[in-house]
Protein backbone atom coordinates (compact mmCIF):
# COMPACT_ATOMS: atom_id res chain seq x y z
CA UNK A 1 0.00 0.00 0.00
CA UNK A 2 2.82 2.30 0.90
CA UNK A 3 4.62 1.53 -2.35
CA UNK A 4 1.45 2.22 -4.36
CA UNK A 5 1.04 5.59 -2.62
CA UNK A 6 4.62 6.53 -3.40
CA UNK A 7 4.20 5.51 -7.04
CA UNK A 8 1.00 7.56 -7.39
CA UNK A 9 2.70 10.53 -5.79
CA UNK A 10 5.64 10.32 -8.24
CA UNK A 11 3.29 10.08 -11.22
CA UNK A 12 1.34 13.15 -10.07
CA UNK A 13 4.56 15.06 -9.51
CA UNK A 14 5.82 14.19 -12.98
CA UNK A 15 2.52 15.31 -14.52
CA UNK A 16 2.66 18.60 -12.65
CA UNK A 17 6.27 19.23 -13.70
CA UNK A 18 5.44 18.39 -17.31
CA UNK A 19 2.51 20.79 -17.35
CA UNK A 20 4.62 23.55 -15.76
CA UNK A 21 7.48 23.09 -18.25
CA UNK A 22 5.09 23.09 -21.19
CA UNK A 23 3.46 26.28 -19.96
CA UNK A 24 6.84 27.93 -19.44
CA UNK A 25 7.94 27.08 -22.97
CA UNK A 26 4.66 28.37 -24.38
CA UNK A 27 5.03 31.64 -22.46
CA UNK A 28 8.56 32.17 -23.74
CA UNK A 29 7.50 31.33 -27.26
CA UNK A 30 4.54 33.72 -27.22
CA UNK A 31 6.71 36.51 -25.79
CA UNK A 32 9.28 36.25 -28.60
CA UNK A 33 8.69 39.01 -31.19
CA UNK A 34 8.19 37.92 -34.77
CA UNK A 35 11.15 38.56 -37.05
CA UNK A 36 10.32 40.20 -40.35
CA UNK A 37 12.95 39.77 -43.04
CA UNK A 38 13.70 42.74 -45.24
CA UNK A 39 12.69 42.17 -48.84
CA UNK A 40 15.67 41.27 -51.01
CA UNK A 41 16.57 43.18 -54.15
CA UNK A 42 14.91 41.78 -57.27
CA UNK A 43 17.33 39.60 -59.23
CA UNK A 44 18.77 41.01 -62.42
CA UNK A 45 20.29 39.29 -65.44
CA UNK A 46 23.03 41.12 -67.27
CA UNK A 47 22.90 38.81 -70.29
CA UNK A 48 19.13 39.19 -70.62
CA UNK A 49 19.29 42.99 -70.44
CA UNK A 50 19.43 44.64 -73.88
CA UNK A 51 22.68 46.25 -74.96
CA UNK A 52 22.33 49.90 -75.91
CA UNK A 53 24.80 52.14 -77.72
CA UNK A 54 25.96 55.74 -77.49
CA UNK A 55 28.32 57.59 -79.83
CA UNK A 56 31.10 59.10 -77.72
CA UNK A 57 34.34 60.73 -78.90
CA UNK A 58 34.22 59.09 -82.32
CA UNK A 59 33.52 55.58 -81.01
CA UNK A 60 30.32 53.66 -80.27
CA UNK A 61 30.20 52.60 -76.62
CA UNK A 62 27.95 49.75 -75.49
CA UNK A 63 26.09 50.04 -72.18
CA UNK A 64 23.31 48.53 -70.12
CA UNK A 65 21.13 50.15 -67.45
CA UNK A 66 19.29 48.91 -64.37
CA UNK A 67 17.04 50.33 -61.66
CA UNK A 68 15.90 53.87 -60.99
CA UNK A 69 17.06 56.80 -58.90
CA UNK A 70 20.20 58.92 -58.91
CA UNK A 71 22.60 57.88 -61.70
CA UNK A 72 25.55 55.66 -60.81
CA UNK A 73 28.27 54.78 -63.33
CA UNK A 74 30.28 51.59 -62.78
CA UNK A 75 33.73 51.61 -64.44
CA UNK A 76 35.28 48.19 -64.85
CA UNK A 77 38.94 47.21 -64.79
CA UNK A 78 41.45 46.11 -67.41
CA UNK A 79 40.09 43.32 -69.57
CA UNK A 80 36.68 43.56 -67.93
CA UNK A 81 33.40 43.73 -69.82
CA UNK A 82 29.80 44.23 -68.77
CA UNK A 83 29.21 40.51 -68.33
CA UNK A 84 31.96 40.23 -65.71
CA UNK A 85 30.14 42.43 -63.17
CA UNK A 86 28.70 40.59 -60.20
CA UNK A 87 24.95 40.43 -60.75
CA UNK A 88 24.19 40.41 -57.03
CA UNK A 89 26.13 43.66 -56.57
CA UNK A 90 24.47 45.30 -59.56
CA UNK A 91 21.06 44.15 -58.34
CA UNK A 92 21.59 45.61 -54.86
CA UNK A 93 22.78 48.93 -56.29
CA UNK A 94 19.89 48.99 -58.77
CA UNK A 95 17.52 48.84 -55.82
CA UNK A 96 18.50 52.43 -54.97
CA UNK A 97 20.21 53.88 -58.04
CA UNK A 98 19.91 54.08 -61.80
CA UNK A 99 22.95 51.95 -62.56
CA UNK A 100 24.90 52.14 -65.80
CA UNK A 101 27.58 49.64 -66.82
CA UNK A 102 29.49 49.86 -70.09
CA UNK A 103 32.36 48.40 -72.11
CA UNK A 104 35.48 50.47 -72.62
CA UNK A 105 36.41 51.20 -76.21
CA UNK A 106 37.91 48.16 -77.97
CA UNK A 107 36.32 45.87 -75.35
CA UNK A 108 33.20 43.72 -75.39
CA UNK A 109 30.38 45.17 -77.47
CA UNK A 110 32.00 48.61 -77.92
CA UNK A 111 33.69 49.82 -81.06
CA UNK A 112 37.29 50.90 -81.58
CA UNK A 113 39.40 53.52 -83.35
CA UNK A 114 43.09 53.95 -84.05
CA UNK A 115 43.43 56.46 -81.20
CA UNK A 116 46.01 55.68 -78.47
CA UNK A 117 44.59 53.64 -75.59
CA UNK A 118 45.27 55.79 -72.52
CA UNK A 119 43.71 56.44 -69.11
CA UNK A 120 42.91 60.09 -69.96
CA UNK A 121 41.14 58.96 -73.14
CA UNK A 122 39.09 56.43 -71.19
CA UNK A 123 38.14 59.11 -68.65
CA UNK A 124 37.06 61.35 -71.54
CA UNK A 125 34.90 58.46 -72.74
CA UNK A 126 33.27 58.17 -69.30
CA UNK A 127 32.51 61.90 -69.24
CA UNK A 128 31.20 61.76 -72.80
CA UNK A 129 28.99 58.79 -72.00
CA UNK A 130 27.38 60.67 -69.11
CA UNK A 131 26.55 63.54 -71.45
CA UNK A 132 25.25 61.19 -74.14
CA UNK A 133 22.95 59.59 -71.56
CA UNK A 134 21.55 62.99 -70.63
CA UNK A 135 23.34 63.48 -67.29
CA UNK A 136 25.60 66.35 -66.31
CA UNK A 137 27.04 64.30 -63.45
CA UNK A 138 26.82 60.88 -61.79
CA UNK A 139 28.02 58.98 -58.78
CA UNK A 140 31.01 56.93 -59.90
CA UNK A 141 32.35 53.56 -58.75
CA UNK A 142 35.66 52.43 -60.25
CA UNK A 143 37.40 49.11 -59.71
CA UNK A 144 41.05 48.25 -60.50
CA UNK A 145 41.98 50.06 -63.73
CA UNK A 146 38.51 51.56 -63.57
CA UNK A 147 39.53 53.31 -60.34
CA UNK A 148 42.43 54.91 -62.23
CA UNK A 149 39.99 56.03 -64.92
CA UNK A 150 37.69 57.39 -62.19
CA UNK A 151 40.54 59.36 -60.58
CA UNK A 152 41.47 60.83 -63.98
CA UNK A 153 37.81 61.68 -64.48
CA UNK A 154 37.83 63.77 -61.30
CA UNK A 155 40.99 65.54 -62.44
CA UNK A 156 39.91 66.30 -66.02
CA UNK A 157 36.12 66.56 -65.54
CA UNK A 158 35.47 67.31 -61.83
CA UNK A 159 32.03 68.69 -62.54
CA UNK A 160 30.82 65.26 -63.72
CA UNK A 161 31.44 63.41 -60.43
CA UNK A 162 29.02 63.67 -57.52
CA UNK A 163 30.56 61.08 -55.20
CA UNK A 164 33.45 58.77 -55.93
CA UNK A 165 34.14 55.25 -54.68
CA UNK A 166 37.45 53.56 -55.52
CA UNK A 167 38.05 49.81 -55.24
CA UNK A 168 41.38 47.98 -55.70
CA UNK A 169 42.92 51.32 -56.52
CA UNK A 170 46.49 52.14 -57.51
CA UNK A 171 48.13 55.50 -56.89
CA UNK A 172 51.43 57.06 -55.86
CA UNK A 173 52.30 60.23 -53.95
CA UNK A 174 55.09 60.79 -56.44
CA UNK A 175 52.58 61.67 -59.16
CA UNK A 176 51.35 65.22 -59.57
CA UNK A 177 47.86 63.86 -60.30
CA UNK A 178 47.67 62.30 -56.83
CA UNK A 179 48.65 65.60 -55.22
CA UNK A 180 45.92 67.31 -57.25
CA UNK A 181 43.30 64.80 -56.06
CA UNK A 182 44.39 65.18 -52.46
CA UNK A 183 44.29 68.98 -52.52
CA UNK A 184 40.84 69.01 -54.15
CA UNK A 185 39.47 66.56 -51.59
CA UNK A 186 40.74 68.71 -48.72
CA UNK A 187 39.11 71.84 -50.14
CA UNK A 188 35.79 70.17 -50.96
CA UNK A 189 32.77 71.28 -48.90
CA UNK A 190 31.87 68.84 -46.17
CA UNK A 191 35.24 67.11 -46.15
CA UNK A 192 35.16 64.66 -43.22
CA UNK A 193 37.71 64.75 -40.37
CA UNK A 194 39.28 61.50 -41.59
CA UNK A 195 41.12 63.41 -44.32
CA UNK A 196 42.76 65.67 -41.76
CA UNK A 197 43.80 62.59 -39.79
CA UNK A 198 45.15 60.90 -42.92
CA UNK A 199 47.10 64.04 -43.80
CA UNK A 200 48.67 64.11 -40.34
CA UNK A 201 49.65 60.46 -40.64
CA UNK A 202 51.03 60.99 -44.14
CA UNK A 203 53.41 63.72 -42.95
CA UNK A 204 54.70 61.33 -40.29
CA UNK A 205 55.45 58.51 -42.75
CA UNK A 206 57.96 58.02 -45.53
CA UNK A 207 57.61 60.05 -48.77
CA UNK A 208 56.54 56.94 -50.66
CA UNK A 209 53.54 56.22 -48.48
CA UNK A 210 50.30 57.08 -50.24
CA UNK A 211 47.55 58.93 -48.34
CA UNK A 212 44.06 57.56 -48.03
CA UNK A 213 41.78 59.64 -50.22
CA UNK A 214 38.28 58.61 -49.22
CA UNK A 215 35.78 61.42 -48.96
CA UNK A 216 32.28 59.95 -48.48
CA UNK A 217 30.81 63.19 -47.18
CA UNK A 218 32.00 65.56 -49.88
CA UNK A 219 30.20 66.49 -53.05
CA UNK A 220 33.29 65.95 -55.11
CA UNK A 221 36.87 64.94 -54.43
Amino acid sequence: MKKMWISCSLICLCLLLTAWCTGAVDNRTSATPAVTLAPSSPPISINDTPVRYADVNGVRLAYREFGAGEPLLLITGFGGVMETWNETLVGILAGQYHVYIYDHRAMGHSGDTDAPYTIPRLSDDAAGLMKALGHESMHVYGVSMGSSVAQQLVIDHPETVRKLVLSSSTYSTRLNETKTLHERSRRAPGTPPCLRVCEKRRTQTSPGTAPTMISPGSRRM
